[in-house]
Order: structure tokens, then sequence, then C-alpha cells
């Protein structure tokens, strides 16, 4: 999976950066979501596969969340080089070669790791429902702005995110292997660890958006200029690593 993850990533940053219209932009980028909704499990899968649970597997998380967080801090920045020094189309394409080349030693270096049970299941019905919920609402929540919250489109789309999301409760209750656990929730670290991560999630990804549009499109900035969106940003950006690596380590131990 994580090598399909990766194919369906890289092919459709090729596509998205051959593309001609907004329209065949948007699919693309939808395609690469795609992708990475099917590395990022597999990634953390095969971390926890290959290493042995205790300080061998929070070390290769630490490194995992460090890497992640590098990645996103020199992501703004090297975007901004690519986006002024070639152009826009190249933050698609340098992931293609990436991306061959991690196929390539993946396919050399990394065995295959199937689950233990003798049945296995996808829960087809919880993906389907959350997806379309999860993203009906974002749709919504976009069309409201402009149709405003009492019309009658905005109104529907909500009543139907929240339809399709009631039903992915009551499919997750009685899924034989539930794309969610609703027992994980009871967890601690984990009920309080998700929402955090949504919050900051959130707010960074914003955060990002907001201030490249209003240092490029109001103060007039270029994308490499040494006060620019992608240099601003690295700053809070880079904590991204340190803060992982830091966290992964778990709660420190009671006195």
């Amino acid at each position: 999976m994580f090598m399909v993850g990766l194919v369906v990533f890289g092919s459709a940053s090729l596509v998205g950066g051959l593309s001609q219209s907004q329209g065949q932009l948007v699919a693309s980028r939808a395609v690469q979501g795609v992708g990475a909704a099917i590395l990022a499990p597999a990634a953390l899968a095969l971390v926890t596969a290959i290493f042995r649970e205790g300080a061998e597997r929070n070390k290769a998380l630490g490194i995992s969340g460090a890497v992640a967080g590098s990645g996103a801090a020199a992501g703004v920045l090297l975007g901004g080089v690519l986006t002024s020094g070639l152009n826009w189309r190249w933050v698609l394409f340098v992931n293609v070669p990436v991306g061959l080349i991690a196929v390539l030693m993946a396919a050399r270096l990394l065995s295959e790791s199937r689950a233990q049970a003798s049945q296995r299941s996808f829960d087809l019905a919880g993906a389907v429902s959350v997806s379309f919920g999860l993203a009906i609402l974002v749709c919504a929540l976009i069309e409201a702005q402009k149709l405003g919250w009492s019309a009658a489109p905005t109104i529907a789309l909500l009543g139907l995110a929240t339809a399709l999301l009631i039903a992915f409760i009551a499919i997750e209750r009685r899924a034989t292997a539930p794309l969610l656990p609703f027992g994980i929730l009871r967890v601690r670290a984990v009920a309080g660890a998700n929402p955090v991560a949504i919050l900051v999630g959130a707010a960074l990804i914003s955060m990002f958006f907001f201030l490249t549009l209003y240092m490029q499109d109001v103060l007039g900035y270029s994308a490499i200029k040494p006060a620019s969106p992608s240099s601003r940003s690295l700053p809070p950006s880079s904590s991204l690593p340190l803060s992982r690596r830091r966290w992964s380590r778990g709660p420190a131990p009671d006195p």
C-alpha cells in the first residue's frame, strides 16, 4: 500500500504539473490527496511493523515525526524558490523524481507485511460515508460565505453532511473491522491528543495560506524576498520537527 500511495501521489503530481485548466488542476490535486491518504497510514504501519515496541519504536516514531516536520519547514521556503526560479508547475513536478526514487528504494529495502488475522475486511461503507460527509461539510462551509447560512442550498448541504456522519457512526458500531474503533477514544492520551492535533493543524495551515496571500497580494513581496512569505513562514514551521521529536517520546515519567 505504501508503494501504491507513492505511485498515485507521484502520478497525480505529474498530471497536475501538466494541467491546462483549473478543472484538471483541481482534479489532480484531489487524486494527490487520495495518494497522501494512502501513504500516511501505510508509512506509520511500516514503522510499527519493522521496529519492536518500546524504546526502539519510540525512537523511530520520533525520527519519522522530525523528518515530516522538516519537510514542512523546507517546503514553505523551497516552494518560493521553485515558483520564482522556474514556475508554479515545478511545485508539483518536484514530487515526481522524489516519488520514483522512493518507489525504487521501497521495492528493494522493504518487505511485505500482512495482518495475522485469517479473515481481513475493509470498511468500505465507513470510508465512503465519512469521506463524503466531511467533503460535503467543507463544501457547505465554503458556500455559506457566498449564499448565506440560511440559504436553502447551505441548509441542504449541512443536513446531508450531518446525515452521512451519523450514518458513519452507526456503521462503525456494527462493522466487524471498523475504520474507527470507538473504543480507542476511551484512551486518555488519544482523546486528548486528537483535538489538539486538529486545532494545531487548522491553525498552521490557515496561517500559511493567509500569510502568503497578505504578503504577496497586499504587501507586494516576491516569493523569495528576504522578508518574503516563505521566509516569514519558516520560524513557526521549523518548530514542528522539534515539537514532534519531543512529544513522540511520550509523557514524562512521574517523579
